[in-house]
């Protein structure tokens, strides 16, 4: 009896083991968007066609977002944004606009900018990165750039701001009051994350 009883529970375990695999199995399949490689994610975007490279210290927004671009709305699809001592921020967008009147708005020259070609895994884009965006102790580098894929409008945007580390001194005195150590703190950081902006924008490429 006893051993009928263990073969019972044996066979019990073996059925419901089995229904185990048979309903994970039958689950559909959740494609990972952030694949480690090279000590980077991977980020895949299959609905417009995209993916890029960015290190594991930035974190990732896909929620979409509206705003607005010289003179017509885009959408950000998505942004990356990272923490770091002695910066305020250090951020990579990617929006777009798939509207017709869009796409032809999008290689003007809104602003009066000059606008340079840069080849970007075999796509051409159109922009310029601007250099110290300097305003009091406030600094900052932008990027942007944009191009015409499948009849849409795609914006790439990078920004690297901060505030220059010992800036108060000059209010109250004149003079700097920063560190030896916060001057090379802050400048290792701006150079890391422009770097890091950098290589993300390079890995950007159409998948379609």
């Amino acid at each position: 009896m006893k051993k009928q009883e263990a073969l019972s529970i044996i066979f019990a375990f073996v059925i419901l083991g089995a229904g185990s695999i048979l309903y994970l199995s039958g689950q559909p399949s959740i494609p990972a968007e952030e694949v480690a490689r090279g000590g980077w994610n991977v980020y895949k975007n299959t609905q417009f066609g995209f993916e890029f490279r960015y290190p594991s210290n930035y974190r990732l927004n896909t929620n979409v977002e509206k705003e607005f671009f010289y003179n017509y709305e885009l959408t950000k699809i998505a942004e990356l944004s990272a923490e770091e001592t002695y910066l305020d921020a250090a951020t990579f967008s990617v929006s777009i606009d798939n509207a017709p009147s869009g796409s032809g708005a999008c290689l003007k020259k809104e602003y009066g900018e000059r606008l340079l070609p840069k080849d970007l895994n075999g796509a051409t884009w159109y922009g310029a990165k601007q250099g110290d965006a300097a305003m009091g102790g406030a600094r900052g580098e932008i990027g942007e750039y944009r191009t015409v894929h499948a009849d849409s409008c795609f914006v790439i945007r990078s920004e690297l701001y901060w505030h220059l580390v010992g800036y108060g001194g000059y209010i109250q005195n004149g003079k700097n009051d920063a560190t030896p150590e916060e001057v090379a703190g802050q400048r290792n950081a701006i150079e890391k994350h422009s770097a890091a902006l950098e290589g993300i924008l390079s890995s950007f490429r159409f998948t379609e």
